[in-house]
């Protein structure tokens, strides 16, 4: 389970992305995933979750950026719903 992500510094007018990868470790194909759409100046990129389920081991991911467009800190959330508590975040 991943409880948080710094970008580090990033200048006003540039952006950051990391992507995430979610792992069906469980002995069931998950539900179909979604994920929440996160606060600005953050966004989401390249997801192959949203919509799918998981097989068995299969795996699927998402891109988040951030896009920092005034100085100070950001933070915001994403929930992942359908996934069983055997799926892996990373």
């Amino acid at each position: 389970e991943l409880s948080g992500y710094h970008f580090g510094i990033v200048n006003i007018n540039y952006s950051k992305q990391k992507t995430f990868t979610i792992t069906n470790s469980g002995t069931k194909a998950s539900n179909a995933l979604n994920l929440s759409i996160p606060s600005s100046p953050f966004s989401i990129s390249a997801d192959t979750c949203t919509g799918n389920a998981l097989a068995i081991n299969a795996s699927c991911s998402f891109t988040v950026s951030y896009s920092s467009s005034s100085n100070g800190g950001h933070n915001t959330n994403i929930s992942i719903t359908g996934a069983s508590s055997s799926v892996t975040f990373n």
